[in-house]
């Protein structure tokens, strides 16, 4: 009996450790509990206002601040992007996000919207530098206007709609640079407001830093 016992807890222990990696996570950050809980901010002045993250100050330099999950790789993450107002030294003025970033936000694959003629980009971020992969300039941000962004990465494919317009898919980073790293929201030259932030993915475990929302859902997807 004893036995008998044992080998049942074992293979109900094994039918947890299989169901529970079949499960992909959602992690979930609306910032409305007014904490920005979870995020380093790099450069630039942050806050949490009216139930949004926002970097508040203009000036013509990268505004970064990195969340601290650790060693993402394939997921897709959703979020709103509010280009409030550019500031006056600098008619560039772009915000968006930094993909597999490390830790001070240097390096990873920046993924933005641009309020000028260059519209949307996707690059490699190397020691604050950037080489352009991608750009289609009618994918313009408007001032003031909130646009929901959406990007999977899948290995070093890469895909992206703005409005729920395709703006690539399967864009491909050949070097293969940053296979994990952390997510960051990245900036340059304008009041930008962050919202409704949301990981999710068949290889991402259910998460809840800090006390935020975190689900499971299966791992088939229609």
């Amino acid at each position: 009996m004893k036995k008998l016992r044992t080998s049942i807890l074992a293979t109900l222990a094994t039918s947890l450790i299989i169901t529970a990696a079949s499960f992909a996570g959602v992690w979930e950050d609306n910032f409305d509990d007014g904490l920005a809980d979870g995020w380093s901010e790099i450069d630039g002045e942050w806050k949490v206002e009216d139930g949004m993250y926002q970097r508040v100050d203009k000036v013509n330099i990268y505004g970064k601040s990195v969340n601290d999950l650790t060693d993402l790789t394939d997921y897709i993450l959703e979020v709103d992007v509010t280009i409030v107002e550019k500031g006056p030294d600098s008619t560039s003025v772009a915000a968006g996000v930094l993909l597999r970033s490390n830790e001070d936000a240097s390096s990873g694959y920046r993924l933005w919207l641009r309020d000028d003629t260059n519209g949307f980009q996707f690059s490699t971020w190397q020691d604050n530098k950037y080489t352009n992969v991608f750009g289609e300039p009618a994918e313009r941000a408007v001032s003031g206007q909130t646009h929901h962004l959406v990007i999977e990465v899948e290995g070093f494919k890469f895909s992206a709609w703005v409005d729920g317009r395709v703006v690539f898919q399967d864009q491909v980073d050949p070097d293969g640079l940053f296979p994990s790293g952390q997510i960051a929201f990245i900036n340059y030259n304008c009041h930008v407001k962050y919202d409704n932030l949301t990981l999710s993915g068949d290889t991402l475990a259910a998460i809840a830093p800090g006390g935020k929302l975190a689900t499971t859902w299966g791992s088939i997807r229609n």
